[in-house]
């Protein structure tokens, strides 16, 4: 292994300059990029949710925080993510929120008449619930 060192040096040096020229930013890959993203969606199914049903909305639309709730319970169960129903609400509206940060949805919240709303987010599909669903 001595015999190695130099080489093993020099591999060293050629990644400290290519550090220093991208400004210390480590390069990515496509792959690398997708695991990572399968990972974080096995950590928190909500992305899947999110990915799924919600899109931005302009300013007049608004969703309940009982109705998303509500359609969350029922696709937790039928996909199989008991967890999310067991959630408390505090911790639920943390993740939720965190999901439409990560994919840059503006989050912006309401009160009225006693209920919460998110406003500017918008069902994309039609939710997977045969509730029907009062705005």
């Amino acid at each position: 292994m001595t015999k190695e060192l130099p080489g093993i040096l020099n591999w060293a040096l050629e990644g400290l300059n290519r550090l220093r020229e991208q400004e210390f930013r480590l390069t990515t890959s496509d792959r690398v990029d997708e695991l990572l993203n399968q990972y974080k969606q096995e950590q928190n199914p909500l992305i899947y949710f999110v990915q799924a049903y919600i899109s931005v909305g302009d300013d007049s639309e608004r969703l309940s925080r009982d109705e998303i709730r509500t359609v969350i319970e029922t696709w937790s169960r039928r996909n199989g993510y008991d967890e999310i129903t067991k959630m408390s609400g505090q911790r639920l509206w943390s993740l939720f929120r965190s999901v439409l940060t990560e994919m840059e949805i503006p989050v912006f919240t309401q009160d009225s008449n006693g209920k919460r709303y998110f406003r500017r987010i918008k069902w994309k599909i039609k939710p997977p619930t045969a509730i029907t669903l009062n705005r």
